[in-house]
């Protein structure tokens, strides 16, 4: 499996959002398993996402590419 990790900011955006990944991935309209793949880094948002991500987290596409990973590489919190 190809790993990404090029898109740490998805998670750090979306904590700070205070939105569980089923609340993000409802409001996007995709499955809370495709947010999980985007935030673990197994697959990548298409570009069509970039601009309704970054409204949906109030930040600047830019920085989705930015973030801290977690030690272990997993979404830390659940619903």
């Amino acid at each position: 499996m190809k790993i990404y990790r090029t898109m740490p900011g998805i998670r750090t955006r979306r904590r700070m959002a205070g939105l569980t990944v089923a609340e993000a991935a409802a409001r996007l309209g995709v499955t809370k398993q495709t947010w999980y793949d985007w935030e673990n880094g197994k697959y990548a948002p298409s570009a069509a996402y970039l601009p309704a991500l970054a409204e949906l987290l109030q930040c600047r596409i830019e920085d989705l590419y930015e973030g801290k990973e977690d030690d272990d590489g997993q979404a830390a919190d659940e619903d």
